[in-house]
Parts: structure tokens; C-alpha cells; sequence
């Protein structure tokens, strides 16, 4: 019987304990009144929960948005930006909607993240200079991880999660890319 009540106890202080820690991964998305919890990450894509905590009707953009790998900058893989679905999403006072996110690669001289990398939602948007580029590039091409990828060592804007051998990487882009145009030209 006595291993029964603490075998009960151990469960239930289980179960309390996930969902604080559930409720902690929950973030307020930048320039908004709604919060974010990652649910679930499948390669560069996310599933989101979005909740409207307040008696208003609220607004979600995902353009602009990038999430951060969980760990020290100098050894994480690369961080993850949204840059499409330019509709943005009324949520409903006291919602919670779920939405699929497709991020992409951010820091190509970074590894690919594996599939236990954690994430969480950094606390300021891309600039709008930078997410407009990477949208339009990501827009008008077949590949748009690559174009994302060229863009970023064009506009080596600091970002949340930067670390010292991402502005020697963007140095040394931008150093090859000044290159390729003088051989081009």
C-alpha cells in the first residue's frame, strides 16, 4: 500500500512538473500581445501553439521571427528564421491556435541542427531591412535556403545567438563574395 501512495505521489509531482516547465517554454512574441510554445520540430519546421492571454482580439505575424538553438552560441547549430507566410493571424481573446512554421537555416557556416536540438523563440524580431531581403529572396528563386544563406553574408546583422566565429564567418563571406564578383566582372 505504501508503495502504491508514493509510486501515486511520485507520479502526480511528475506530471505537475512537466507542465511548469511546459507553461515556462511558453514566450511572448516580439511586437505582440500573444505568447509561443514550441510543440514539436521536424528539420527546419515548427509546430507552434500561439495564445491570445488577453481580453482583446490579438494579431500573430510569423515573418521576422527566428528561434535560437539551447546551449552555448560558439557550439550551436544554426539558428532557425521564418520568413514566409506573410498573412497575419487574428487570435481570438483567451485562444490558443496551432500554426506550422517553416524556418529556415539562418548561419550556414553553423552545423545543421539535429533532431535533439532545442529551440526557443528569441526575444526581438530580425530586423525589417533583413527579413524583407530574405523574404524576397527566399520568393524568387527554386532554392531558397541558398539565397537565405547568400543574403546573410551580404547582411552580417547581429542576432540574437551570435557568437565570435559567426562575424569571422561573415568576414570572410563577404571577403569571397567581393571575389566572385571581381572574377565575374
Amino acid at each position: 500500500m505504501r508503495t502504491s501512495i508514493a509510486l501515486l505521489v511520485g507520479v502526480v509531482a511528475l506530471t505537475i512538473s512537466a507542465a511548469a516547465n511546459a507553461d515556462e517554454e511558453r514566450r511572448l512574441v516580439p511586437d505582440s500581445a500573444v505568447t509561443l510554445r514550441i510543440v514539436e520540430r521536424n528539420g527546419e519546421e515548427l509546430a507552434v501553439e500561439v495564445t491570445n492571454p488577453t481580453a482583446d482580439v490579438a494579431t500573430f505575424n510569423r515573418v521576422g521571427l527566428y528561434f535560437v538553438p539551447v546551449g552555448p552560441p560558439g557550439d550551436s547549430p544554426q539558428r532557425l528564421g521564418v520568413v514566409e507566410g506573410d498573412e497575419v493571424t487574428s487570435v481570438a481573446p483567451h485562444q490558443t491556435i496551432r500554426v506550422t512554421l517553416q524556418g529556415y537555416c539562418l548561419d550556414e557556416h553553423r552545423s545543421s541542427p539535429d533532431a535533439k536540438t532545442h529551440y526557443t523563440l528569441a526575444s526581438r524580431r530580425m530586423p525589417t531591412d533583413l527579413t524583407h531581403a530574405l523574404a524576397g529572396a527566399a520568393h524568387h528563386t527554386s532554392d531558397p535556403q541558398r539565397a537565405i544563406w547568400r543574403v546573410r553574408a551580404q547582411s552580417p546583422t547581429k542576432l540574437i545567438g551570435d557568437s565570435p566565429r559567426d562575424a569571422a564567418a561573415s568576414s570572410h563571406a563577404l571577403a569571397v563574395d567581393a571575389r566572385a564578383r571581381v572574377i565575374d566582372e
